[in-house]
């Protein structure tokens, strides 16, 4: 499999470079995000946004993909974790991290997101064996069977207005016992946004519980995107 290394210098696209204007990405970026949004509106926002999402994204040089297929990669090998292993993408979006771990060697990925706007993006890329159209979180149930996948992933769902940390229950149903779950996202909304406030404490209470176990917490020497920082939770399962 091809090797994934992010640095101080970890850009996306072309040496980072776009013609989006990164001013107006971020105005889209902060109005998704924004406080009192609730799940309906974010989703109506997304449907505006889902025409320019990769290249505005890609103009503040969002990392979180690349560090969820960088720390996928550190952990996979010794759980042969490999090219055909089942991952699921969570929140997959319109597929930017999919992208990454194609690009990385893996091939048999599904992915779920509640943007069935942003869904349509993913499908046209040809990069998963099957998508969902989901609700995360908040009681609901995805369609798939217990221990149905090896890994899952995801980047930049625990934000405001978008998905409550009782989705990752669900997913660790999915997720095989020994498999992994990789998270990044935003270090800042563990102090910011109420939802992930205890964050660490919801998950130490699931390690308590036998539900799955601390590989590590990271904070990359990188930007998550523009001037935020990345924090990344790798897990195994072990319910």
């Amino acid at each position: 499999m091809e090797s994934l290394t992010v640095n101080g210098n970890v850009q996306n696209g072309q040496n980072g470079k776009s013609t989006t204007d990164k001013k107006q990405a971020m105005t889209m970026i902060k109005k998704s995000q924004e406080q009192g949004m609730g799940f309906n509106e974010t989703m109506d926002w997304y449907k505006d946004w889902t025409a320019t999402y990769d290249q505005e994204v890609e103009s503040v040089q969002y990392a979180g993909p690349r560090l969820v297929g960088e720390y996928l990669m550190k952990y996979a090998k010794e759980r042969g974790i490999q090219g055909r292993s089942a991952i699921l993408d969570v929140g997959a979006g319109t597929g930017l991290v999919g992208q990454i771990l194609r690009d990385i060697g893996y091939n048999n990925i599904d992915g779920v997101d509640a943007s069935d706007t942003m869904l349509e993006i993913a499908r046209e890329k040809s990069i998963y064996e099957r998508l969902y159209s989901a609700k995360l979180g908040e009681g609901n149930k995805l369609p798939m069977i217990d221990d149905t996948y090896d890994a899952a992933v995801m980047s930049g769902i625990f934000v405001q207005g978008h998905v409550k940390l009782d989705a990752l229950l669900d997913i660790i149903r999915l997720v095989k016992p020994g498999g992994l779950i990789v998270n990044a996202m935003r270090e800042e909304n563990t102090r910011e946004v109420d939802e992930y406030l205890n964050i660490h404490e919801v998950f130490a209470s699931w390690t308590k519980k036998g539900l799955w176990k601390c590989l590590e917490h990271a904070n990359p020497p990188v930007k998550f995107y523009a001037e935020y920082h990345p924090l990344v939770h790798v897990y195994e399962v072990t319910k």
